[in-house]
């Protein structure tokens, strides 16, 4: 467990999160070595709030970005929960999209992999332990 002081002294973010859903199966991505927060870590689809713009229209415009899914539809938002790593704390905003069809294009300067995985599989990736509070997104 961290020290409380230094978790006060490191900077905090808020960031949309998608739980973006094709049927049974999940993508995730991992991250580009060249990102300058979490290089090389698995993640689900996020985006910094840094925009003045409601937070929806964030999700789905980095979606459309990074990853040019443009058919997604939010189904559902979650509560808010915080992540504190190394680099920050983290408020994550957490949102449920359904697309049609499991196609994701890959940017190299974002991810250098794209996965679809089932729920099950979410939980062999170390990387998103602490990402699993999004999964209550899902009911039981």
């Amino acid at each position: 467990m961290r020290d409380t002081t230094l978790q006060q002294l490191l900077p905090t973010y808020a960031i949309a999160t998608a739980l973006v859903r094709c049927g049974d199966s999940f993508l995730i991505a991992k991250r580009s070595s060249k990102k300058k927060f979490a290089p090389n870590t698995w993640e689900f689809p996020s985006g910094f709030l840094d925009k003045s713009m409601p937070v929806e229209q964030l999700i789905l415009e980095e979606l459309d970005e990074e990853f040019l899914i443009r058919e997604g539809k939010i189904f559902k938002r979650g509560n808010p929960f915080v992540v504190r790593d190394t680099e920050a704390n983290w408020i994550v905003i957490p949102f449920l999209i359904d697309v049609p069809i499991k196609v994701a294009v890959l940017h190299p300067d974002e991810h250098s992999e794209l996965k679809w995985v089932t729920r099950e599989e979410i939980y062999t990736f170390p990387d998103l332990t602490d990402l699993l509070p999004i999964l209550t997104l899902l009911g039981k």
